[in-house]
């Protein structure tokens, strides 16, 4: 009769086989914009559409180091008719200097301030919701102060979006972060984000998958402004998430692509910042719930750190099938390296990164429930 670790082995590599491949499936379900074509599709009747007008909004705190970069970015997009709003929220570096530079220089570029933060709101849900106020579009793209936009991204996103008929489009920047640690733990962060919200199935009208992600929303201002837009989403840290959740709960469609190089960002400057960065929203992202966290986190220990321990010390035939878990295990993060487009070698640090993202996430809920006692 098999002993303990034998069964238990067997049993992490089955269920690890199939997560792997239901993974690496709706991975590969995931369009690219880079693939979309630039261009409309004609009316029923033959005539060509009109290029509907964007208004690009971005909340801006304390960005000096990357918001130049990111505004020529954006008012460098070969599209006719946008605009781009940023709303510089209470920042106390440079970044109203800056700013207002660029606005001094590019007409396309409005500057909304805000010296006061109303009770009942985050900083940035009250920017974007300032930012949307003010916006003239048909389509409304909401987008972080650090994320660099090639040229063609706006024709492109426009163009799929109509074409799709789609009332929400989100779309996942390339990464860039300083350290080969960071690499890894991006990739780490990029597999448990697909496993919890499946985002290629967030394009299915039926299912209740919702995506959303604060480099790149792009809504139909109509929509959002008929849910109330982010009055809707005061208090949540997590409002590029609870976007997509809030369109497609409302029975609006919305399709999740890969933005490659077409959009980059530089995510985190070190391992101080990470630990701050997603301490804001790694508890609320789950939706406050403590069941989430503790179930999550032992799955992760259990399936993606412990094979890596076990085999040093479990004997065969029980270490053979771990050494096995382990090997798929780091095929399985090779190719997100390689989709992602990172050096493989990253991946060597993968149980470390885990062990790090389930540290954030118990930091993250034990904060919240240390500060509202």
């Amino acid at each position: 009769m098999p002993n303990f670790w034998t069964l238990l082995s067997a049993v992490t590599l089955l269920t690890t086989l199939s997560l792997t491949t239901f993974l690496l499936r709706g991975m590969s379900k995931v369009r690219r914009l880079a693939d979309s074509l630039p261009e409309l599709p004609p009316l029923p009747d033959g005539s060509p559409r009109r290029w509907p007008s964007v208004s690009i909004i971005v909340a801006a705190r304390n960005e000096e180091a990357h918001v130049e970069a990111a505004a020529r970015s954006l008012l460098a997009q070969d599209y006719d008719d946008f605009e781009v709003l940023i709303v510089n929220d209470r920042s106390t570096d440079r970044t109203g200097e800056i700013l207002q530079m660029l606005a001094a220089e590019m007409p396309r570029l409005t500057i909304v301030n805000v010296e006061l933060l109303p009770p009942g709101w985050l900083g940035k849900n009250h920017a974007l919701h300032l930012g949307a106020q003010k916006a003239r579009g048909d389509l409304l793209l909401f987008t972080d102060a650090d994320v660099s936009f090639a040229p063609k991204v706006l024709q492109r996103a426009v163009a799929h979006l109509m074409r799709e008929d789609l009332d929400h489009l989100t779309v996942v920047p390339e990464v860039k972060m300083p350290n080969w640690f960071l690499d890894s733990f991006s990739l780490t962060f990029f597999l448990c984000f697909f496993i919890y919200f499946q985002p290629w199935k967030a394009r299915e009208r039926k299912s209740g998958c919702y995506v959303g992600v604060g480099a790149f929303n792009l809504v139909r201002s109509g929509v959002l402004r008929g849910l109330g837009g982010f009055s809707r989403l005061r208090m949540r840290p997590d409002d590029d998430v609870m976007l997509g959740r809030l369109i497609k709960r409302n029975g609006f469609h919305q399709e999740f692509l890969y933005g490659d190089d077409l959009l980059t960002v530089p995510w985190y400057p070190s391992i101080s910042a990470t630990v701050q960065g997603l301490m804001k929203n790694a508890f609320s992202g789950l939706n406050y719930d403590p069941k989430i966290i503790i179930g999550s986190t032992l799955t992760m220990a259990l399936l993606l750190v412990f094979p890596f321990a076990a085999i040093f010390f479990v004997p065969p035939p029980a270490h053979w099938l771990y050494l096995a878990v382990v090997a798929i295990l780091l095929a399985q993060m090779a190719i997100i390296a390689i989709r992602a487009r990172k050096p493989i070698w990253v991946v060597l640090a993968f149980p470390l990164t885990v062990l790090f993202l389930i540290y954030i996430e118990w930091r993250a809920m034990l904060t919240t429930y240390w500060q509202d006692a």
